[in-house]
C-alpha cells in the first residue's frame, strides 16, 4: 500500500490494519475473522441474506448476458449515507469487540486494543477519498470489503484499482435499491452495517500482510476469507475476477 495513515501503535500500520505486534497476531486476525456474521444474519434492519440473493442474481444474470451490467447511477444518495454518529460509533465498536470476544477472549482483548488506539473509521475515510468514495456511504463501504477480500483471496497487499472499486460500488447500490429492508433502513442502520465491514476490512488487510512470507498461513488466510464472504454475500469471491465491469 502505498498510501500511509499517520497512525501508529508502535508497529507498522496503515488504514487497513497493518499492525505487526507479534507473530501470534496472525491467530488473532483469523480468529477475528471467522466470527464474521453468517448469510442470514442482520446488522440492524439489514437482511444480509436478501442482498446476496441480489448480487448472487446480478452476477448470474450478467455473465449469462440476459441483461446490462448493474448500475448505481439511479440509486438516491441518500438511500447509501448517513451523517456518522460518534456515539453510535462507540458503541458499534464495543458490540463488534463483544461479539468477538464471546467467540475467542483473546481475539475480543487485542481487537479492543487496536481500536482503542487507532482510529479504524477515520483513517478509512482518508483511504477512500482519493476514490471519490466515503466511510460514510454503505456501498462504498461493502465495496472496499469486498475488494479487500477478493485481493485477500488472491494473495495482494496493492491497492484495489479505482475503475473496479467504483463498479463493484455500483453493483452494490443497485443491489441495495432492489432491496426493500435496505430502502427502509436509518442512519443507525447504515452506519452499523458500514463500520462493520471497514473493521472487517482492516483485519483481514492485516493478516495478509503477515501471511506474506508464509504459504500455509496465506492459504488459510484465503481459505478462512473466502469462507467468511460465502457465508455473508454467497459469492465465491475465488471462481470471480474483479474487472472495471465489476466482480463478474
Amino acid at each position: 500500500m502505498s498510501r500511509k495513515s499517520s497512525i501508529s501503535t508502535g508497529g507498522a500500520w496503515d488504514w487497513r490494519g497493518r499492525y505487526l505486534q507479534r507473530e501470534r497476531i496472525w491467530w488473532i486476525a483469523l480468529a477475528i475473522v471467522l466470527m464474521a456474521a453468517p448469510v442470514q444474519a442482520q446488522y440492524g434492519a439489514f437482511d444480509m441474506g436478501a442482498l446476496t440473493n441480489t448480487l448472487a442474481l446480478d452476477h448470474v444474470t450478467r455473465s449469462e448476458g440476459a441483461r446490462p451490467a448493474a448500475s448505481g447511477a439511479s440509486i438516491p444518495k441518500t438511500l447509501l449515507t448517513f451523517a456518522p454518529s460518534e456515539e453510535l460509533r462507540t458503541r458499534n465498536l464495543a458490540d463488534f469487540i463483544a461479539q468477538t470476544r464471546a467467540r475467542d477472549a483473546e481475539a475480543g482483548n487485542a481487537l479492543q486494543q487496536l481500536l482503542a488506539t487507532n482510529d479504524v473509521i477515520n483513517a478509512a475515510e482518508g483511504y477512500l477519498q482519493p476514490y471519490g468514495m466515503s466511510a460514510s456511504n454503505v456501498a462504498d463501504a461493502i465495496s472496499l470489503y469486498l475488494s479487500t477480500a477478493w485481493l485477500a483471496i488472491h494473495g495482494s497487499i496493492a491497492d484495489p484499482d479505482k475503475s473496479a472499486m467504483h463498479s463493484v460500488r455500483d453493483q452494490l447500490a443497485a443491489a441495495i435499491g432492489a432491496t426493500p429492508a435496505f430502502r427502509q433502513a436509518s442512519d443507525a442502520d447504515k452506519q452499523q452495517l458500514a463500520e462493520a465491514m471497514i473493521v472487517q476490512s482492516a483485519m483481514i488487510s492485516q493478516f495478509v500482510l503477515s501471511a506474506q512470507n508464509d504459504p500455509e498461513q496465506m492459504r488459510r488466510v484465503q481459505e478462512a476469507v473466502g469462507e467468511t464472504v460465502m457465508s455473508q454475500f454467497g459469492l465465491n469471491l475465488a471462481a470471480l475476477n474483479m474487472t472495471p465491469e465489476g466482480l463478474r
